[in-house]
């Protein structure tokens, strides 16, 4: 920790030597540069960089011609076809977009019904597999059958 905060301060003050500005100086002791610069009262030069006389940048017009027209009439032309094609790509994306949807629905819809189905004819399984695991009775040597076809059973 303590060489982190060492390194920190070292940099910070690398930093602030680095960045002072140094007076330049003509190696002159001080008492003869007072002797010769400029009078107190004197108004400097304006800067006059950055003006119309004196632009920073250079601005170039570029000439119009005949071609050059053609070629920017031609390069509209693209550019409509072209953002054309990518209205019509998003509105076909919109309506696959809205088409899946609406199967999404139809199929939710359609296997809600089929969980209904299912469970209706479970429960109708369970009614019917009760009656089927009864216990079976039978009867032996029954000899008195009400009707015409009176059977003995053994």
């Amino acid at each position: 920790m303590r060489v982190w905060i060492a390194a920190m301060v070292l940099l910070c003050s690398g930093l602030a030597f680095a960045s002072g500005q140094i007076p330049k100086t003509s190696g002159k002791p001080f008492g003869e540069q007072a002797e010769h610069s400029a009078p107190v009262n004197q108004q400097p030069q304006a800067d006059k960089r950055g003006t119309d006389e004196m632009p920073l940048v250079v601005k170039s017009y570029p000439q119009e011609t005949a071609q050059s027209a053609a070629d920017a009439q031609e390069d509209r032309r693209e550019k409509a076809d072209t953002d054309a094609w990518t209205v019509r790509i998003g509105k076909m994306s919109i309506a696959i977009g809205a088409l899946t949807i609406l199967i999404l629905i139809v199929q939710a819809i359609v296997f809600w019904l089929q969980a209904r189905r299912l469970r209706d004819t479970v429960d109708e399984m369970k009614r019917h597999a009760s009656h089927e695991l009864r216990a079976y009775l039978a009867i032996e040597d029954v000899k008195y059958v009400r009707g015409k076809n009176s059977v003995r059973v053994r």
